[in-house]
């Protein structure tokens, strides 16, 4: 199968059987009612956020029982909360796909001088991209540690870019490790991460300019 086809399956998959996981990584970004008003809480759990004493780390910004919360500075009604998160959730629908562009992009940063064209490094994204999302909707059904699916990915990543732009299959060295690889992966994932974050960040300002 094409990779395209790959990714527009699994994508469409999850959005069908993990209505609730935003995205590759299972990011949620949920807005509700908290103790000092309307609040976004944006957090990698697939069971729904816990309301616990959180604590503070600046002024509206807070973390929660493994979220960051941020306070609105205004309140919302019941109604108008339930709107805002159905626009955040539309929005990011488009965004993030986004994070394709952007994770083919860094991967070129990275690898422009073995691997130069923009398409291998977006069909490298596209496999990856499908592989974890098979991966969050697999972790969403079952008791799998958030610890255990992060090493998984990365893993993944380090092997995935190694054929791409390290050693790959003409590599003398058939065991150890692939330094060169491995801090590559590190940072990609690092990249894919902070696209996720800021795409929900991004989602959640689009949709609080349309409510009034």
């Amino acid at each position: 199968m094409r990779p395209l086809r790959i990714f527009l399956i699994v994508s469409a998959l999850s959005l069908i059987l993990t209505p609730q996981a935003a995205g590759p990584l299972g990011m949620k970004i949920l807005a509700r009612e908290g103790a000092k008003g309307t609040e976004l809480t944006i957090g990698a759990r697939a069971t729904p956020f816990k309301m616990q004493q959180g604590v503070q780390i600046s002024k509206g910004f807070e973390t929660r029982d493994g979220a960051m919360t941020i306070q609105l500075d205004r309140t919302l009604t019941p109604e108008k909360i339930v709107e805002l998160n159905e626009k955040i959730h539309k929005f990011y629908k488009v965004i993030q796909y986004l994070g394709l562009a952007i994770c083919a992009a860094v991967s070129l940063l990275l690898g422009r001088k073995i691997q130069p064209f923009y398409g291998a490094h977006l069909i490298f994204a596209l496999h990856y991209y499908s592989f974890i999302y098979i991966l969050t909707g697999i972790a969403t059904f079952l008791p799998i540690h958030p610890g255990i699916a992060t090493t998984t990915r990365l893993a993944y990543l380090t092997i995935a870019i190694w054929r791409l732009i390290g050693s790959g299959r003409n590599s003398t060295r058939k065991y150890g490790v692939d330094w060169s690889s491995l801090w590559r992966a590190v940072v990609l994932f690092t990249s894919i991460s902070a696209s996720e974050l800021a795409g929900l960040g991004l989602s959640s300002a689009l949709a609080l300019k349309f409510i009034k």
